[in-house]
């Protein structure tokens, strides 16, 4: 309660000061702000998919930490106000202003904006414009800008050059929507244009530099497995190459199949020799022992030129059928060739049997055998003979060419052995390089999928309308801010003030009880009044700690003004007049002597007056003046201490207190409060 009433006072102390200062400071404030500047807003969100994305390599979200979830989308948050994604933006915003600023109505940047800007860049920068491109100017002022550490762009982009400046592009809000995946973004500024391209430029930027960063390695890395695949690739092709050409020189088809097939051939031509040349064998013998048995035909045949001659025609066509049969190309212009020389070859020999019988006219043998039929015995075996020697001629030829081919395969299969090596490890080469290449690109999309897949859901819109005037809110937080600080000052002073004040305070400075208070004096009825009325409280309070039967002493003391003790005593001696106590004033020089030895060493003050009062009242002096003595505190009824309300209490004042209050041994100790206020007393007393 004591605080709640301490609060209302010092209000209601301040009361002018809290309602004309923030009054006055609220009209400034109104003055001021007449010519507020308007505001456009642009907003746009971002989804990130850093919580909710998907995950290549597993069935779950990218991440379950939640601290790396945090930690991913204050990074997206730093990367937007980055000091690269800003230099860019400025850059860009600059070259889009000074290539179409000039013209009288654009979207980009008003006229006095442009006028502005005209005049804060120095001519070395006006030079890289080119007007009739954005591109070529932005890259111009990115190479003069990069060209030196400290040059005119670099100083206006680390100024506080309006719109263009880190200090203005950093106001641009980021802020994470929530717990989710979205990034909200607001820009604040004066100029539309400006403030709709400054929020698409920074998206843009961001994009940029967030995919330089997060997939600039991988992308180098796919960069070089492409290039060293490419070669690889070529190697491969030239390796395969100069194998394909080594088959076609040595007309090859499938090495190990052709050298199979050389052996096999080989094999299956040696079985047949054998078998022709017993067949020759036989037929030889057969024929020599039939010759034999008819050697007057035999010799007439022998010596016969056209039996000779039809005889060679037939080891002829039957050389050549023998080539025909054992051909390695079989093919329908072959095998007719084939049927022909077979007939032909039966034709002769059918010509040949009736050229025998011609030249043999005798038919018996000397044993009387029928010669002809002996005759064509030996025509079969002699031309049996000549099939089985003109086979046996190609078989021949047709081995010898195997062992060529066969000493030819020898050094081509130690050659082929190490080209499909050198084809072998190229190609596992490159099969590495393209495995690895697949596995980056899925890393890649892995990483798109999972923390890069940035999409603008809500775009920037132009602001063709400015945003609702901060000018009340300006005004109110002006009157506000000075109502608080008028507050601040007075109760600064309030909470180091050592004026006494009011009860409340005085107790708090002193660390002694008020028993009563007495307002300022007003001379007039109302002033009596309230005069009278302290007097019943005071003299109320006081006959509470009298002690029946004993004649009651009470010691008034002051730090400061003596006349206003002797002004108490005498109304306190009218106040117990009213009750019928009989009281005496004792007062220095007159009563009793203060400087005096037998004052100082007093053991009661009755020892020093011998009159019979009810009452008692010593008015000491100053207590800076004289020392009262110990025994008359300590056996008084009460000890008062008269202080104004007006004085600021010191700390020789508290040392001087505590003189008297050390002593008392158990005496009661008041302070009774002077010249306060009428609303304190009424506070007090609780008399209206």
């Amino acid at each position: 309660m004591n605080i709640i009433s301490n609060i209302v006072r010092f209000i209601y102390k301040i009361r002018f000061w809290i309602v004309i200062v923030p009054l006055f400071i609220g009209i400034i404030a109104i003055f001021l702000t007449k010519d507020m500047p308007k505001t456009y807003t642009v907003r746009a969100k971002i989804y990130t998919s850093v919580v909710s994305g998907i995950n290549l390599t597993s069935d779950g979200p990218p991440s379950s930490n939640w601290n790396v979830l945090v930690n991913a989308q204050e990074n997206l948050e730093n990367i937007m106000l980055s000091q690269n994604v800003l230099r860019r933006v400025s850059l860009r915003l600059l070259a889009q202003h000074l290539v179409y600023g000039e013209k009288q109505h654009n979207e980009y940047i008003s006229r006095e904006h442009y006028q502005k800007l005209l005049e804060q860049l120095p001519e070395t920068v006006l030079k890289l414009v080119d007007k009739s491109s954005e591109e070529n100017t932005f890259y111009a002022l990115l190479a003069y800008y990069d060209a030196s550490n400290s040059n005119d762009l670099r100083s206006l982009f680390n100024s506080g050059l309006p719109h263009y400046s880190v200090r203005s592009l950093s106001r641009v809000s980021v802020n994470r929507d929530g717990m989710s995946d979205m990034i909200n973004l607001k820009y604040e500024n004066d100029d539309p244009g400006i403030t709709f391209y400054t929020m698409s430029f920074l998206y843009e930027e961001f994009l940029r530099e967030y995919d330089e960063l997060r997939f600039g390695q991988a992308n180098e890395l796919i960069s070089i497995l492409e290039k060293e695949l490419k070669e690889q690739g070529q190697k491969l092709g030239s390796s395969e190459k100069d194998l394909e050409n080594y088959y076609n020189y040595n007309k090859l088809l499938d090495y190990d199949l052709q050298k199979q097939s050389a052996i096999s051939q080989n094999e299956t031509l040696e079985k047949k020799r054998q078998e022709l040349l017993a067949q020759y064998n036989a037929s030889i013998a057969a024929a020599k022992k039939l010759s034999d048995q008819i050697s007057k035909q035999t010799d007439n045949l022998k010596n016969s030129q056209d039996f000779l001659r039809k005889l060679e025609l037939i080891n002829k066509i039957t050389h050549e059928v023998a080539e025909l049969q054992n051909s390695l190309s079989i093919d329908r212009t072959n095998v007719v060739k084939l049927n022909q020389k077979k007939q032909e070859l039966a034709k002769e020999e059918q010509e040949l049997k009736l050229l025998s019988n011609i030249i043999n006219e005798n038919k018996s043998t000397e044993a009387g055998i029928e010669s002809s039929l002996i005759l064509e015995q030996w025509m079969e075996e002699t031309i049996k003979g000549e099939k089985a020697k003109a086979e046996l001629s190609i078989i021949n030829q047709q081995k010898s060419r195997l062992a060529n081919q066969s000493a030819d395969l020898g050094p081509i299969g130690i050659d082929l052995k190490q080209k499909n090596r050198s084809v072998t490890a190229e190609e596992a080469n490159y099969l590495l390089l393209l495995d690895n290449l697949n596995k980056a690109k899925l890393r890649v999309k892995n990483m798109q999928l999972t923390s890069s897949n940035l999409k603008l859901v809500s775009a920037p819109i132009y602001p063709h309308e400015p945003s609702a005037s901060k000018r009340k809110m300006t005004i109110l937080f002006t009157v506000v801010l000075s109502l608080v600080l008028v507050i601040g000052y007075f109760f600064a002073l309030e909470l180091f003030s050592r004026k006494l004040e009011y009860p409340g305070k005085t107790e708090n400075l002193l660390s002694q009880k008020v028993i009563s208070v007495y307002p300022q004096y007003v001379n007039s009825e109302k002033g009596s009044f309230f005069e009278e009325k302290a007097d019943e409280y005071l003299c109320n309070a006081l006959m509470t700690y009298f002690k029946p039967g004993k004649r009651n002493v009470i010691n008034l003391f002051t730090v400061d003004d003596y006349e206003s003790v002797s002004v108490l005593g005498e109304k306190i001696q009218n106040g117990l007049s009213l009750y019928d106590f009989s009281v005496k004033i004792l007062e220095p020089q007159k009563n009793y002597n203060e400087k005096s030895k037998d004052f100082v060493l007093v053991n009661d003050i009755f020892d020093l007056y011998e009159g019979y009062e009810d009452v008692l009242i010593v008015d000491f002096q100053n207590l800076k003046d004289a020392m009262a003595p110990e025994n008359m505190i300590k056996n008084a009824s009460i000890n008062l201490l008269v202080v104004s309300a007006n004085k600021k209490w010191s700390p020789s004042d508290q040392m001087y207190m505590e003189n008297v209050t050390s002593r008392l041994d158990g005496a009661p100790f008041y302070i009774i409060l002077y010249d306060v206020t009428r609303a304190v007393f009424k506070e007090f007393t609780g008399r209206i």
